[in-house]
């Protein structure tokens, strides 16, 4: 659909603070502190009101007028954070969902992309139980883990392409969850730091393949 019309947002001001909340009211006053504020959007809810995003365009105009720095988490869908495990239609389009924020000009305040959030938990895997985001899978969507170093088929190749300055960040692993646990096991032998130590690990592996053959992308 075509973009509703919106100033692009403005430079973020005030007296830098770590002060930060989840949907900050666009009515509260911050004393001229700036913080943070962390907006959520879901691929599959793209052309939905509040969800998609348009009402997020509008949301990120807000905070960054405040003077707030907005971080937004793109999940795939309500209850499932990332596409299910080796689903590579629903990556493709949640790619093509990550490529519309990136290029959006009314999005160019944002100040970074959270790539998903909790997902080693089974209750944000509901629509694939049997296919939950393993640490492989993340690492494979994020930056291509597994895969030939050619292929863009990633979060990170994906928005780079359209903005090279957008900060690209790894989702948090939900701490205490004994769902998953990882290959790799931490020195406290535990599923979730077990989970988060093979996430690591891939993340940094495919990261390095890709500079050892590109060089510094």
């Amino acid at each position: 659909t075509d973009q509703k019309p919106l100033t692009p947002a403005p430079a973020v001001r005030g007296l830098p603070t770590k002060l930060g909340v989840v949907f900050a009211n666009p009515e509260r006053d911050w004393h001229g502190r700036g913080g943070w504020d962390v907006e959520l959007t879901y691929a599959r809810l793209a052309e939905e009101a509040y969800w998609g995003i348009d009402d997020l365009a509008a949301r990120v105009y807000k905070a960054t007028a405040k003077g707030l720095r907005v971080l937004v988490r793109v999940d795939y869908d309500r209850g499932q954070s990332l596409p299910p495990a080796n689903d590579e239609l629903a990556l493709a389009n949640y790619l093509r969902y990550l490529q519309r924020l990136a290029r959006d000009d009314r999005l160019q305040g944002v100040y970074g992309y959270i790539i998903g959030s909790g997902f080693n938990a089974l209750d944000t895997n509901t629509l694939a139980p049997k296919r939950p985001v393993t640490p492989a899978w993340y690492a494979r969507l994020f930056n291509g883990y597994g895969e030939a170093v050619s292929r863009t088929d990633n979060v990170v190749q994906t928005i780079r392409g359209e903005n090279a300055q957008i900060r690209i960040l790894v989702g948090p692993v939900r701490p205490w969850n004994e769902d998953q646990t990882g290959e790799r096991r931490y020195r406290l032998d535990v599923p979730w730091l077990n989970y988060m130590n093979s996430l690591v690990a891939a993340l940094d592996e495919a990261a390095r393949s890709v500079e050892k053959a590109w060089g510094d992308v």
